[in-house]
């Protein structure tokens, strides 16, 4: 039996793609180099999309990084717009996504334990 997708996932994934690409070769700003996309959740209704990035720096490097990526949104989307034809340009939201981090903390804690022997 073949897997049912939903449109939102499938929606989500071209946005993913186009988005990579305008951060890539549109934006210039040199907060945004070291920026991820790292998933893309999008409503059902395809009007809201939460657009998760990680970043790895300090704290002051990631919020100069999402500031930079609140000036952006605007022409973020009108640039999907142009490229993606959609009846509905979703709403974009920025969150800051911690899951690389934690994992590479989570690595450096088993390491400390293996090395102890504790492990």
């Amino acid at each position: 039996m073949a897997r049912q997708y939903k449109r939102a996932r499938r929606v989500g994934e071209l946005i993913h793609q186009e988005i990579c690409r305008i951060l890539l070769r549109q934006i210039g700003d040199p907060r945004l180099k070291q920026l991820t996309i790292t998933r893309i959740k999008l409503s059902d209704d395809l009007r809201c999309a939460k657009v998760y990035v990680s970043l790895l720096g300090d704290e002051d490097q990631i919020s100069q990084a999402m500031q930079g990526l609140d000036k952006a949104k605007r022409f973020i989307r009108g640039e999907l717009g142009r490229n993606l034809k959609l009846r509905y340009i979703p709403e974009l939201t920025f969150e800051n996504d911690e899951s690389i981090a934690y994992g590479f903390h989570i690595n450096e804690v088993l390491c400390e334990l293996k090395g102890k022997g504790e492990l």
